[in-house]
């Protein structure tokens, strides 16, 4: 998901389905992704949990979900904590 202006430039990293956010609601547009990059932690799980595929894995990069799921591992440890990246 990014805005119109970079939508070239993610599908050049790879990107197999883009989405402009500017455009359209990601969580409410019925794709459903194995993996979401959030990298600006402004959408709720809540929000995220419907586009999210069975098995799906969530990767918060920053906002308060990234600090949340640092601070459970560093308390649990890697294996317990819930890591950068974890399968719902």
């Amino acid at each position: 998901m990014t805005s119109t202006r970079n939508i070239d430039l993610v599908r050049s990293l790879g990107a197999d389905h883009v989405v402009d956010y500017t455009t359209t609601d990601f969580a409410r547009a019925g794709q459903r992704y194995a993996r979401i990059l959030d990298t600006v932690g402004n959408r709720s799980v809540a929000d995220l949990r419907p586009p999210a595929a069975p098995g799906a894995s969530f990767s918060p990069m920053s906002g308060r979900w990234r600090n949340r799921a640092i601070a459970r591992e560093k308390a649990l440890g890697p294996e317990e904590g819930e890591g950068a990246v974890r399968p719902w």
